[in-house]
């Protein structure tokens, strides 16, 4: 029930994404083996989707108290873009040094505040957990919070929705997303 909720609050943002026959490797393993294109998403990556829905789910006073996040880049970009679709002011991310620059410059863009700190993800992570805590803003997790998990599972209705025959899904996980 929470995916197809989210999915009314993602679509009017967000375009549904192509699923496209990979020819190469439906020969390789002798199937018909189908790509869902996320990174045709307006960020590049399927992260938006959570984002979206859960900060349309955010009540006045916690968006007015501000949002912060920490991020190694696409979940920062997610968040930015959704903010600022949903006239959200006032999103800091926290980012490791090592976020490369074109990801920094992306989230610049869409007017967070970027804060760079420390060499890793925990580092930038501890970070803005103190900033949550020093501010009372409120922390848009990347993966592990429900409402951005159902964001991100409304990339399984589109496949539904566009290939109802589909006998197998297959998801890459990694990065703790």
């Amino acid at each position: 029930m929470e995916i197809w909720q989210a999915q009314a609050r993602v679509r009017p943002f967000l375009a549904p994404t192509p699923l496209r026959q990979s020819l190469a490797l439906s020969e390789q393993f002798d199937a018909e083996i189908f790509l869902k294109l996320e990174n045709w998403q307006p960020t590049g990556s399927f992260k938006v989707r959570g984002a979206f829905n859960l900060l349309a789910q955010l009540t006045s006073a916690e968006s007015a108290r501000g949002l912060v996040a920490a991020s190694a880049g696409n979940h920062g970009s997610a968040v930015g873009y959704a903010a600022r679709h949903l006239r959200l002011p006032n999103a800091h991310i926290f980012v490791p040094t090592t976020t490369p620059r074109a990801k920094v410059a992306k989230m610049k863009r869409y007017g967070v505040n970027v804060r760079e700190v420390g060499a890793t993800y925990d580092d930038a992570h501890r970070a803005a957990d103190e900033y949550q805590r020093a501010h009372n803003a409120t922390f848009v997790h990347a993966y592990d919070d429900a409402r951005t998990v159902a964001g991100a599972g409304t990339t399984a209705l589109e496949i539904l929705e566009q290939l109802p025959t589909v006998d197998v899904v297959l998801i890459p996980v990694g990065g703790g997303a």
